[in-house]
Formats: structure tokens, C-alpha cells, sequence
């Protein structure tokens, strides 16, 4: 089930396999990546993932500070996400575990997922009877409304033949998407 967050966002997508109505800016390998890492699996099948992955909707656990604010960095996030194809979740339950995951993880009760080199499940207690997934994201500012992390959540793009998973691009994104994050109210 699409959360209705997504709803018009994911209808504008369209069906995989898409032709994609804008031309994506391809994530920039970060130093050091191997290709082993979720964040080298999304460097190397961008494009296949915006072709024939599925949008839903990732909580944040912990972002980079300088991705909160203006200016031109990007950064990295930890998020959570239900597959789509392993179940659905509420955006407010989703949240509520994403919080619980990121304050256990400043912590150190959850230090192993901290920065989390690739896609993995959250067990219990943290996953709240979820199929709950973390991964680390590669977020550019370019991906962003007003290039900056404003809310809680934020659309991604997964696929159950991938570890990598990507942040929407910008483009991709519902005018409904857009003003819900920016109305949402901070990180």
C-alpha cells in the first residue's frame, strides 16, 4: 500500500520499466566506497534503480549536521524503510521507530548500525514487529527541497535485487511531496 504522502508521487513515477522524464544528476562515488558497501551498489545501478525500483518512504535516523542547514555539502543519512514488498507501515510508526533506532544509536545501545555499511533487517526490540531495513544513504542537497533536510522522512528508491537504495531525485517529486516536506516542520 502507498502512503498517501506518496500517493501522487508514485502515480507520476509511473510502472517499471520507466523512461524517466528528466535526466537524473548521477551520485558522485564517495571516497573509499567499495562496491560491497549499499552506497557503492547505488553509485553503480543509479539509473536501474530509478528505471525499475519502487518508491517508499524512509524514516531518518540520523543525518549529517551540515545537511540541516544552507550550504553546499552533501552527506550521508541513516534511514529505515519497510520494503514495499515485505509489508507496509504507517509514516507516523515508521517515525516513531526511526527516532527510537536514532536515539539508541547516539547511545551506543545500537552502535553496530551506526553508519551501517549496507542494507541490513532491525531486530526487536527496535523494529517494533516490523520487517524493518537500514541502510545509509548518500544525500545530495540537489535531491532536496531548498537543498536541505527539513523533515523526518524522505522518498526512496528500493529494489529486492539491490542493496543500494537511493533518494529520490528532486525532479521525481509530487508538488504535493514537495509542500508536505516543507511544511513538515523540521528534522
Amino acid at each position: 500500500m502507498t502512503p498517501r504522502l506518496l500517493a501522487d508521487t508514485v502515480e507520476a513515477f509511473g510502472p517499471a520499466p520507466r523512461r524517466l522524464s528528466f535526466t537524473p544528476r548521477r551520485l558522485a562515488r564517495m571516497h573509499g566506497v567499495t562496491a560491497h558497501h549499499s552506497l557503492g551498489t547505488s553509485y553503480d545501478r543509479f539509473e536501474w534503480l530509478l528505471r525499475e525500483g519502487t518508491i517508499t518512504l524512509a524514516g531518518i535516523a540520523s543525518v549529517a549536521t551540515a545537511l540541516l542547514g544552507p550550504g553546499d555539502l552533501d552527506g550521508l543519512a541513516t534511514v529505515l524503510f519497510v520494503p514495499p514488498w515485505l509489508g507496509d507501515i504507517g509514516v507516523s510508526h515508521l517515525l516513531r521507530l526511526s527516532g527510537a533506532v536514532g536515539a539508541a544509536t547516539d547511545g551506543g545501545r545500537l552502535s553496530a548500525l551506526a553508519g551501517t555499511p549496507t542494507l541490513q533487517k532491525v531486530g526487536p526490540p527496535y523494529d517494533g514487529g516490523e520487517p524493518l531495513h537500514v541502510t545509509t544513504l548518500h544525500v545530495q542537497r540537489a535531491s532536496l527541497p531548498r537543498r536541505r533536510v527539513e523533515a523526518s522522512w524522505l522518498p526512496v528508491v528500493v529494489h529486492p535485487d539491490s542493496v543500494g537504495v537511493i533518494p529520490l531525485p528532486l525532479p521525481a517529486w509530487s508538488a504535493s511531496l514537495v509542500d508536505a516536506y516543507r511544511a513538515w516542520g523540521g528534522f
